[in-house]
C-alpha cells in the first residue's frame, strides 16, 4: 500500500492552520487577518478593540454633551438701553425711522447694530421678533413680542 499524500502533513505550509494562515511561497506561513477568533489571543485582541472604541465613542459624547451644556448656560448678551424705551424694546414696527431694512426681511437697528427678524412660528401665540445682537452666538437671542415686550 502506497502511503504517499496521506501519511503527509498536507497542511504543513500553514503551520497546520489553512484557515487563518497562509505561505503562498513556502517560506513562512503569515497570518490572514489581526484577530484571529479561533485562538485565545484573538479574543484578547478583540476585548481590548472593543474597550477602545466604547472609551472613544463615551468621551467624545463626553466632550459634545459639555459643548451642549456651554450653548444653554452661555449669558446672553444685554438688550443695550439704546434699544430700549422704558421696559419695551425697540422693535422695527414701533420704531421703524431706528432701523435699515435688509435684504431677506430681516432688520438692522442703526445705533447698536443689533439684527431684528420676524417669526411666525406661533411659539408665543403669533407674530413675534427674533431679536439679536451683531456678533451674537448661538444662543444669543430674545424673542421680542410685537409690543415690545421680552418673551425669552
Amino acid at each position: 500500500m502506497h502511503k504517499g499524500i496521506v501519511s503527509n502533513n498536507l497542511f504543513a505550509y500553514c503551520d497546520n492552520n489553512p484557515v487563518n494562515k497562509i505561505d503562498s511561497k513556502g517560506n513562512s506561513a503569515l497570518v490572514i487577518g489581526a484577530v484571529n477568533w479561533w485562538n485565545p489571543i484573538g479574543w484578547v485582541i478583540g476585548a481590548i478593540a472593543a474597550v477602545v472604541v466604547v472609551y472613544t465613542c463615551v468621551e467624545i459624547g463626553i466632550k459634545a454633551g459639555k459643548a451642549i451644556s456651554q450653548i444653554a448656560k452661555s449669558k446672553r448678551t444685554k438688550i443695550p438701553s439704546k434699544l430700549k424705551k422704558g421696559d419695551k424694546v425697540k422693535t422695527p414696527t414701533s420704531h421703524s425711522s431706528e432701523f435699515t431694512k435688509n435684504k431677506g426681511g430681516t432688520f438692522t437697528h442703526k445705533k447698536t447694530g443689533w439684527k431684528f427678524g420676524k417669526s411666525k412660528d406661533g411659539h408665543y401665540g403669533g407674530d413675534y421678533w427674533h431679536a439679536a445682537p451683531k456678533n451674537a452666538k448661538t444662543g444669543d437671542y430674545y424673542n421680542i413680542g410685537p409690543k415690545g415686550n421680552i418673551l425669552g
